[in-house]
Formats: C-alpha cells, sequence, structure tokens
C-alpha cells in the first residue's frame, strides 16, 4: 500500500509538472469513456431489461393461443384453458392494445379532453410481470366481468401529467370513450408496457371465461423456474396436436403455437442497430487507447533519461512498471469521473435530437449500471493504454542512456515499429466504421428516393376518433364528419379536404378483409384474396394527392341506396387484371351480401412506411361503409400547420368532449416513417468521424515524433542535395505506407463485419465496391493531410542545426 501512495503522489507530481499533456491525455480518454457509457446506458435500457420487471428472460409470448374472428372467441383457446392445461407456466395473462388510444375526459371536467393509450388485460397481468402498485391496487378476477369492469389503473406518467401526481386520485371517476371508470391504481414509474401505455382496463369475460371482447388478445406466460422455453413449447405442440386430433374441422389447428421470449418481441425491430452502435463505440475506444498509448510511448521516451535514472538508483523494473500502470490508470479515472458528465450531456442531446418516431428512448437516464459499467470501463483503459509504456519503461539500457549524446537506434527503432502498429490498428479500425456509416448513408439515401404515392406538400393531417358508445350509429358518426368538413371548407385558404379511417405513414394499421372476384373460381390462397380495407371521403384523394390512373374518384351520389361501389390501387388491378381493365369488375367482399364494383384505379401508396411492402388495397366510400373515419387530410395555399387552431375550435363546437390530437403535416409523418434509420446512421457517422479524427491525429503524432527523430538524418539528406519532393515523399510515403496496411486490414475486416448489418441495408450489398472505394479514398485523404504538416515541417530544417544534433 506504501509503495501504491508513493506512486500516486508521484504521478501528481509529474502530472502537475506537465498540464497540457495530461489535458490532452484526459480529454481523448473522456471522448471515449463518455459515448460507451451513453450508449452502454441506451443498451442497457433497450435491450438488456426493457421490461424493468423481475426475471423478464423467463416471460414469454404464445403466439396465436388466442385469436377471434369477428368479435367471437375461438373454442378451446381461452386464457383459462391454456393456464389449466400447460405445466410449464407459473400463470398466463392476456392483454390488448386499444385500436388507435381512448378518449380521455372527466376527472372534475376541468381538463381538456385527451388522447390517450389503453391496454385491454386479464386480472393476472400486472402479477405476470411481479409490477406492484405506487397506489391502490391492480385487477381481481371478479372484474373481468361485463358490468364489472368499469375500473382503471393509471400509468405514473399520465398520473403526473393529467393529475398533478394527486394522490388522492384513487376513488375518482374518468370517462373513456363516454363510458365512466373508476381509477383504483397507479403504477410504479419504471412499468409501462406496452411501451407507451397510459392506463390499463381489464378485458371483459363472459360466461365460460373466454374473452368476449373483438379483436386478437396476446397470450403471455411466465416459465417456472427449471422450464426452458423449449420444453414449454414441446407441451404446447402436444397440446395442440391433441385439439387438432378433437377438432379437424377447426380452422385454428391450422395455426402453429409459437413460444417466444417477450424481450425477443420488445427488442427486436431495434436489436441489430443498438448492437451496431455498441460495437461502434467499441471501436472508437480501442482507436482511443491506441491513440493515447501512442503519446505515452512518446511521453516515456522523452523521460529515458529519468526511468535509467531511477534504475540505477536501485527502482526494480516491477516498480518502474507499476509506476507507469499507475500513470495511466490514475489519468484513465479522472477520464472516467468527467466521463460520467459527458454522457449525461451526450444522452441529452440524444435525446433532444432524437426523431420523434425513435421512442424507445424517451426515458434513457444514466444509473447504478451505467456508473458501474464506466468504472470498469476505464480501468480497462487505463491497464491497456498503461501497458505498452510500462514494458518500455522496464527495457532501458543503462549504459546507453545514461551516456551524453548518445542516441538509442535498437530501442528507437523497436518502439518505432510498436508505435508503427498501433497505427496500422488504428486505421483499420477507422475504416471499417467509415465503410458501415457509409453503406447507412447509402441505404438512407436510396429510401429517401423511394415514392411515397402521395403529394405530402402543404397537406395537414388530424386525429379525431368517435367513441363508439356516443356514436352508436356509424350514420352518425359519417354525418359528424361530413359537417366538420362543411364548416372548413368556409376558410378559403384550404384547397380541399378528405378523411380516411386509418392514415397512410399513421400508427394504426388498416383492417384487412378476405374478398373473392366475381365470375372466377375460388384459389383457396388465403394471402392473394386479402386486401386492406379504407373509408374515405370523396375528397380525400385529391387533398392527400393520391393519382387516379384509371376510371373516377367517388362523387357525394355514392350514397347507401345506391350501389356499393370501391376503387383499388395499382398493385391490386395488376395482380388481378393484368392485360385488362378492372373497371366495372365485381368484387364480394367478405361480411358484404351484394357484390361491390370497381370503378376507379388509384395509384399505390406507401401506408406501412417508405420502406413498407405495398399491399392490395381497396377503397371505399364513407358513406356505404361501417368503419369509421379517424383523420382528416387537408390541403392548403400555404404552411398547414397554422390551420390547426380552426380545426380545433370547429371539432369543439360540434362535440366539446373530443380530443383533437396528432396534428402534424404529411411531410413530417413521411419524414418521421425514416426515423429509426435516420438516428442510427447519423450517430454511427459521428462516431466514424470521431473515428478519423483520432486516427488523423495519431498518424499526425507519430509523423511528427519520426521527423523529431530523423532530424539528423534529414539534415544530411539535405546537405548531400536532396530537394523538398524526395523529403515530403519520404515522411508522406511511411504515412501512406501504414495507411496501406491498415487499409488492407481494414478492408478485409469490413467485408467480413458489414454482412452482420445486411438486414439494416436498403438498395446496396454489404459489400458495395463505391463505398468501400469512396471511404477508402477518403481516409488516404486524410493520412495526406495528416502527414503533410510533419512533411513540410522536414523540408525546413536547417542542414548546420541538423548536423550538430545529439
Amino acid at each position: 500500500m506504501e509503495h501504491v501512495l508513493r506512486d500516486v503522489r508521484y504521478v501528481l507530481r509529474t502530472t502537475a509538472r506537465s498540464p497540457l499533456f495530461s489535458f490532452i491525455v484526459v480529454l481523448i480518454l473522456i471522448l471515449g469513456i463518455a459515448a460507451n457509457c451513453a450508449i452502454f446506458s441506451i443498451i442497457q435500457h433497450s435491450l438488456l431489461n426493457p421490461l424493468k420487471c423481475e426475471s423478464p428472460q423467463r416471460l414469454m409470448v404464445l403466439e396465436n393461443a388466442l385469436l377471434y374472428l369477428d368479435g367471437r372467441p375461438s373454442p378451446g383457446s381461452s386464457t383459462l384453458d391454456w393456464g389449466n392445461l400447460l405445466q410449464s407456466f407459473e400463470n398466463l395473462a392476456a392483454y390488448r392494445v386499444s385500436d388507435g388510444g381512448l378518449n380521455l375526459s372527466g376527472y372534475g371536467g376541468a381538463e381538456e379532453p385527451e388522447r390517450v393509450e389503453g391496454v385491454g388485460v386479464s386480472a393476472s397481468f400486472f402479477h405476470i410481470f411481479r409490477t406492484n402498485v405506487t397506489l391502490g391496487r391492480t385487477f381481481v378476477s371478479e372484474e373481468e366481468y361485463p358490468g364489472r369492469n368499469r375500473v382503471v389503473v393509471l400509468s405514473h406518467s399520465l398520473w403526473q401529467r393529467r393529475f398533478g401526481a394527486d394522490g388522492g386520485v384513487i376513488g375518482k371517476t374518468i370517462r373513456l370513450n363516454e363510458v365512466t371508470y373508476t381509477v383504483i391504481g397507479v403504477t410504479p414509474p419504471e412499468f409501462s408496457f406496452p411501451r407507451g401505455a397510459d392506463l390499463w382496463l381489464p378485458a371483459s369475460l363472459g360466461e365460460g371465461r373466454v374473452f368476449t371482447a373483438s379483436g386478437v388478445h396476446n397470450i403471455l406466460g411466465r416459465l417456472k423456474h427449471g422450464v426452458s422455453a423449449t420444453q414449454a413449447q414441446l407441451e404446447v405442440n402436444a397440446l395442440r396436436q391433441r385439439f387438432k386430433q378433437e377438432n379437424p374441422a377447426s380452422w385454428i389447428a391450422t395455426r402453429e403455437i409459437r413460444i417466444v421470449p417477450l424481450l425477443e418481441k420488445v427488442v427486436g425491430s431495434v436489436r441489430l442497430s443498438m448492437l451496431l452502435l455498441w460495437g461502434a463505440v467499441g471501436f472508437v475506444q480501442l482507436i482511443v487507447c491506441a491513440n493515447v498509448a501512442n503519446l505515452m510511448l512518446n511521453r516515456g521516451l522523452a523521460r529515458r533519461k529519468e526511468m535509467a535514472v531511477r534504475a540505477a538508483l536501485g527502482a526494480s523494473n516491477r516498480a518502474l512498471f507499476c509506476q507507469s500502470l499507475t500513470e495511466s490508470l490514475a489519468l484513465s479515472l479522472i477520464a472516467g469521473v468527467a466521463g460520467l458528465i459527458g454522457a449525461r450531456w451526450f444522452l441529452k442531446l440524444i435525446v433532444i435530437y432524437m426523431p420523434a418516431s425513435v421512442t424507445f428512448l424517451g426515458d434513457v437516464k444514466l444509473d447504478n449500471y451505467a456508473v458501474a459499467f464506466t468504472v470498469g470501463i476505464s480501468l480497462a483503459t487505463g491497464i491497456l493504454v498503461g501497458l505498452a509504456p510500462g514494458f518500455q519503461a522496464t527495457r532501458i539500457d543503462l549504459d546507453q542512456t545514461l551516456k551524453e549524446g548518445q542516441r538509442q537506434g535498437s530501442e528507437s527503432s523497436r518502439l518505432s515499429r510498436l508505435r508503427s502498429l498501433l497505427i496500422v490498428f488504428e486505421v483499420a479500425l477507422a475504416l471499417v466504421l467509415l465503410i458501415g456509416a457509409g453503406l447507412l448513408i447509402g441505404s438512407f439515401k436510396h429510401v429517401l428516393k423511394i415514392e411515397s404515392g402521395m403529394n405530402a406538400a402543404n397537406v395537414l393531417t388530424v386525429a379525431i376518433s368517435l367513441p363508439k358508445a356516443k356514436y352508436t350509429d356509424p350514420g352518425r358518426a359519417a354525418q359528424f364528419f361530413n359537417d366538420l368538413i362543411s364548416q372548413l371548407r368556409g376558410y378559403p385558404p384550404i384547397r380541399s379536404i378528405g378523411a380516411i379511417n386509418v392514415l397512410p405513414m399513421g400508427k394504426g394499421e388498416p383492417i384487412g378483409t378476405l374478398f373473392e372476384i366475381v365470375g372466377r373460381p375460388k384459389t383457396g390462397k388465403f394471402q392473394e384474396m386479402f386486401a386492406n380495407d379504407l373509408a374515405v371521403t370523396p375528397d380525400y384523394f385529391s387533398a392527400i394527392g393520391i393519382p387516379l390512373i384509371e376510371g373516377r374518384y367517388f362523387t357525394e351520389h355514392d350514397r347507401p341506396d345506391t350501389k356499393r361501389v370501391v376503387i383499388i390501387n395499382r398493385s391490386f388491378a395488376k395482380r388481378f387484371w393484368p392485360s385488362e381493365s378492372p373497371v366495372g369488375k365485381q368484387l364480394q367482399i367478405a361480411g358484404n351480401d351484394a357484390p361491390a364494383e370497381i370503378v376507379g384505379v388509384v395509384g399505390d401508396v406507401k401506408h406501412f412506411g417508405l420502406e413498407g411492402k405495398t399491399m392490395f388495397e381497396m377503397y371505399s366510400t364513407y358513406l356505404q361503409s361501417t368503419t369509421r373515419l379517424t383523420t382528416l387530410v387537408i390541403k392548403t395555399e400555404s404552411d398547414p400547420l397554422q390551420y390547426a387552431a380552426a380545426v380545433r375550435k370547429e371539432v369543439q363546437a360540434l362535440d366539446p368532449n373530443l380530443p383533437v390530437y396528432d396534428i402534424k403535416t404529411m411531410e413530417q409523418r413521411i419524414d418521421e416513417s425514416t426515423g429509426n434509420r435516420r438516428f442510427i446512421t447519423f450517430v454511427l457517422g459521428i462516431f466514424a468521424i470521431i473515428a478519423v479524427i483520432l486516427s488523423g491525429a495519431g498518424i499526425y503524432s507519430v509523423m511528427a515524433y519520426s521527423v523529431s527523430q530523423r532530424t539528423h538524418e534529414i539534415g544530411i539528406r539535405i546537405a548531400l542535395g536532396a530537394d523538398r519532393g524526395q523529403i515530403l515523399g519520404l515522411v508522406i510515403g511511411k504515412a501512406m505506407l501504414l495507411t496501406s496496411l491498415g487499409a488492407v486490414i481494414g478492408i478485409a475486416s469490413a467485408t467480413l463485419l458489414t454482412r452482420l448489418m445486411a438486414g439494416l441495408l436498403y438498395g446496396l450489398q454489404a459489400t458495395d465496391i463505391l463505398t468501400f472505394s469512396v471511404t477508402t479514398l477518403g481516409l488516404f485523404t486524410i493520412t495526406f493531410v495528416a502527414s503533410f504538416v510533419p512533411a513540410y515541417r522536414a523540408t525546413r530544417i536547417d542542414p548546420l542545426v541538423a548536423l550538430r544534433y545529439e
């Protein structure tokens, strides 16, 4: 312990004597440590334990275990049946996210109505997650029955935002879609499943204890201790096989029930992106270590005589090694403390500039795990950085070092090779990052070239949801939108107004429907005879800019008492009528008695984002459809957002309890559809730039030190007649040689590693030659710039001074 304290005191004295060097080293280390700490916090938040519950790895989803068709429960697939039959799970629970959210009002009537995300769950839902409420209680089994289920549990964020963290909220009533509910509990702040949920409602159970609510519920289960997902899958397969034998005519028997970890379902869409960022920041940290090691080696050479004197006075190799290692550890730990502050700023910047679509990072923050990780990476960095200088300190030739004017040729040569090796290592890592960033940037450019199928300029979209409890008659709901559109048409700058049930690039998903082509035999291919069923007003197509290819748009003459008509998209027409016009043909749509006539063909729309698959789509006029409209689409002459207040005013005039929400331009929605890709590309690009800058700095430092060490040699060359071009070539040539070696290793590594990110690429191969070529050329350009300054200085060496240099 005494030796350690002595080394620490010595390090503090030497640090104080060279503050600029220490500042540069700490600054470089902060850069790597802060980035690693911030990305670890993101990984921990989004991948390691996004559910924030006990033993999340034991939570499983039973895919296809609970299915509904037209609101009717599937026989033999209730939650209770599975719970009684399966022995692999401690318990099961069901949940279903509300379609597009719920209208929240009430609580004294002082607040304006608000749109919230509700989740219908079984009573065992919170027990599955081992979640205790902050206030009140969760659901009991009796509250799963109709008439007893008018209770609600609030999320902590909604409780704070809407109710001002009122501790007396328990027992108060609120209105959801015009139905009164009693608040019975508030969840803890860390619980949010599904992500973004504002409140939870008990899912109604009918006689026989099966779900009677329409739609599809998901089943969750917690595995018993000692039971694996594979064992549970085998048990489910056996039960499904038995059900198939007992019910051979049931279509449910054809559905495979899969046991999938809930963590996989939650993080599956972001796992590859997050791991890519973690790998990138790991590369940056290695480059930081190589850079700092080079600086420490250069400083060690400047202190060789000091180390030689200490060795001559009796210091052992172990003591010299420990002293060097203590210095690097001290600087690294100082950088670690500052890195925590830097990581906090880094996370704040990420949240500020994060696109709205990247919701999984909204509440990320530094926690105890991040602090522990920072301490660990600081210690590891300190050890890794201090190894080379430590060994350097133990390999001093006392006779040569203590002789005045004697250059240490052999030792300098050995250390020169080590520094060159570190530069090659830096260049290789930087090139891998550059190529990865280049591939993502190229993919992003390809995505932006995809046609959305709409004219999004000056288009405002406003979500309005009519509760069924109040607007029970579809005709009344249609009349509301008709009256609203009529009122808004009185604003002169508005060119056209339409409405649709599910907006492209929106949060909801179109309702699919089965169909048959009248006059053709059935194909029996379920996937082919399935289309998205969209309800629109006649002016919707002109408002959002979907072109008419053939036939006509809807008109006001297409009423409930006239023949039903539909408009299909281009993909639909090309698939089923590749060489003839579909206009005039008829479709038999599931759930309808009379067939519908195709009156028009419109362009394809990227409904699920620019990278999404184009689906078969059929549009029905809202007057002939039972599907409710949810979103206004307004084409304006100027900035569309300035008309949001007018829309809110007219909606409140018609129904003061209706919230107006999700107000965005269509251009914003298209932009948000690429938000995840833009975010990952931006962050990886920043890391690649940092890596290149550090590599350039490393090349500069090595070349500068090499020139200082070869001053005598360069002076002789100049004295013998070498011109400036030859001296420039001598220095720059060495830098280019090191970069070439690093580029070969980097290209080979990138060829292997970029295949892992193939799932993030669009329109490019993982080994795109143009990307590899451009990024490699860019790196050589950086090398040339970084080595030119010390090379130019070499050409200015005075031969007379150089010949006297020792």
